[in-house]
């Protein structure tokens, strides 16, 4: 659990994959945030979540204030991921 936890804070956040085809971008922290949440539970996949979008918008921000919002948007949507698999899936 530490290795998974150290990776996505300190390293995750920094490597991403792009999909064309979408337009968008998937990073690595995000891949291990749903591992986290398959193999350890929804609630430490919640926490891992906060903290990693707090270090990630770290790097783009210095207010507090956004920082805290990214982290608590990301939360919340892990948790209302898990608990709707959870709900849907048993």
């Amino acid at each position: 659990m530490a290795f998974v936890v150290g990776f996505t804070l300190f390293l995750g956040s920094r490597v991403s994959v792009y999909i064309e085809k979408l337009k968008s971008s998937l990073s690595i922290s995000d891949v291990f945030v749903f591992l986290t949440m398959f193999l350890y539970g929804g609630e430490a996949a919640t926490v891992l979540a906060f903290w990693e979008a707090y270090f990630s918008s770290s790097r783009h921000t210095k207010n507090y204030k956004f920082r805290f919002f990214n982290a608590a948007t990301m939360a919340i949507s892990v948790y209302l991921a898990h608990y709707f698999v959870e709900f849907w899936f048993g």
